[in-house]
């Protein structure tokens, strides 16, 4: 996948993290915001189908490049998004504001 494919996506999303930020500094209004990684979605899968195609491999071949590529042991699940939403959206996150956070699998590294 070339990141040229991205760009459009990639600058909403730039867009969306600034409005979280922004959003933030309203006293009443709790605004968090998550980065996905690669979630096993019908998306993932069609992409996943693309590369197979273009590289004349299996479905399970193209994961497994993507996974190496990502440097990441798995896809994540949409429940886990789906758990961590709810977390931030509870009471229990009542302390966090303005965040931006990487559900990734560790994708996102620090050098």
């Amino acid at each position: 996948m070339l990141k040229a494919d991205y760009t459009i996506g990639g600058s909403i999303n730039v867009a969306l993290l600034n409005f979280t930020k922004a959003m933030s500094e309203i006293d009443g209004v709790r605004v968090n915001a998550i980065n996905p990684g690669y979630i096993a979605t019908d998306r993932l899968t069609r992409g996943l189908e693309r590369m197979a195609s273009k590289g004349h491999v299996s479905l399970e071949e193209a994961a497994a490049q993507r996974l190496a590529a990502l440097r990441i042991e798995r896809f994540g699940r949409p429940e886990e998004i789906a758990a961590f939403t709810a977390f931030l959206a509870s009471n229990r996150a009542s302390f966090m504001q303005g965040a931006i956070i990487d559900v990734d699998g560790g994708q996102i590294r620090v050098p």
